[in-house]
């Protein structure tokens, strides 16, 4: 078989299981609301989504805890990225933050520059816990949309 007819046929295939994991979302009432999301370019594992819709999951250090809770009492979109670490979908507004929680000294907001990543990458924005290690990382105000909410509300 030649390469490029082996290709077609991994991506028939791979087609095939997203278009059956999706209409099983369709179904479902809690999931089925990812569907269009997916549909429309994002990406979301099904560990993503049950992190996600789990009000009371935490992957973050406690010194961190207050501020994911916070985030998905605000809608936040949350997703793991491994250890103790995850991703959130909105810009920071930190002063903000230490209104709304107690935040201890070993945590901060950042927007580091990351020395072995490409000049092309997206610029980084975090909350950090020094004595951690843990981190959410938030979307860079310099690679926000519109449509990026701001946390907190």
């Amino acid at each position: 078989m030649d390469t490029k007819a082996g290709d077609a046929k991994i991506m028939a295939r791979v087609a095939e299981e997203q278009r059956r994991r999706l209409a099983a979302m369709a179904l479902d009432p809690v999931r089925k609301k990812y569907v269009t999301r997916i549909e429309a370019g994002e990406h979301w594992h099904d560990e993503d989504i049950t992190f996600n819709e789990d009000p009371n999951a935490t992957s973050v250090c406690e010194h961190l805890r207050p501020i994911e809770q916070l985030m998905r009492a605000n809608g936040i979109d949350l997703r793991l990225a491994g250890g103790l670490r995850i991703n959130a979908n909105c810009l920071v507004d930190f002063d903000k933050v230490k209104i709304h929680v107690s935040v201890p000294e070993s945590v901060a907001y950042g927007e580091p520059h990351i020395p072995d990543r490409s000049m092309l990458d997206p610029r980084s924005a975090m909350i950090k816990c020094d004595r951690c290690t843990s981190i959410i990382f938030a979307v860079h105000r310099d690679t926000a949309t519109p449509e990026t909410p701001s946390f907190p509300r």
